[in-house]
């Protein structure tokens, strides 16, 4: 009777750590942007003669945990939802809840101002952050863009961050996130803030870290 109590235990203990070393794996996307470790900066490009010159000001910038009356109806229903997802969650599958499997929008990539891929394909991309409210003073455009730098906790070498935006002018897009610290990427904004979410896909397995240099397909 002993030893099948022991054995039973042992099972227990078996399974427990089973289950934590899953968790693990999948990551949480709770708490896994620090929302007090954000900076901004504007880069303006002046061309004097054959030089380009590029200036850069700091700019005020927050990051807020999204409240129930955070944004305007409609953008409000589809943040709720979106953050429903967990570590999971394709992309896709958040866009199918809020929009219909027929009525995805399409979403591109841009590198800051410069649209570089046409209508992603979302099921290559999951969550790596809630959906949250970027407030950046001043007006970031195609001209005037602002880089904001971003402290993320589970960030990893096995995966390449993007940033998930909905924009004023081109609707939800996906942004080149640049890999500037074992924790910290840099966003470029083409436009306001408003919803972000910072959002990845795996590296294949014989790459080692994130290559920043090399534009996302």
């Amino acid at each position: 009777m002993k030893a099948k109590k022991v054995m039973m235990t042992v099972l227990a203990a078996v399974s427990v750590l089973s289950m934590s070393a899953n968790v693990m794996a999948a990551g949480s996307i709770t708490n896994a942007v620090d929302t007090n470790k954000v900076t901004a900066s504007t880069v303006t490009k002046k061309i004097v003669g054959d030089k380009t010159e590029i200036a850069t000001e700091d700019v005020d910038v927050k990051l807020e945990e999204v409240e129930a009356d955070t944004f305007e109806t409609d953008i409000q229903k589809e943040v709720d939802i979106l953050n429903q997802s967990d570590a999971d969650t394709t992309v896709e599958s958040a866009f199918e809840t809020v929009f219909g499997v027929e009525n995805i929008p399409q979403v591109d990539f841009y590198e800051a101002a410069e649209l570089t891929q046409e209508n992603m394909d979302l099921s290559e991309f999951k969550f790596l952050s809630p959906v949250m409210n970027l407030i950046i003073e001043g007006e970031p455009s195609e001209e005037n863009i602002v880089e904001v730098t971003f402290t993320v906790n589970n960030l990893t070498d096995k995966i390449e961050p993007f940033m998930l935006h909905r924009c004023e002018e081109h609707g939800w897009e996906i942004l080149k996130a640049e890999k500037v610290g074992d924790n910290q990427i840099k966003v470029g904004f083409h436009s306001a803030g408003g919803p972000v979410a910072v959002i990845y896909r795996e590296l294949p397995e014989d790459v080692g870290e994130t290559e920043t240099d090399v534009v996302a397909p």
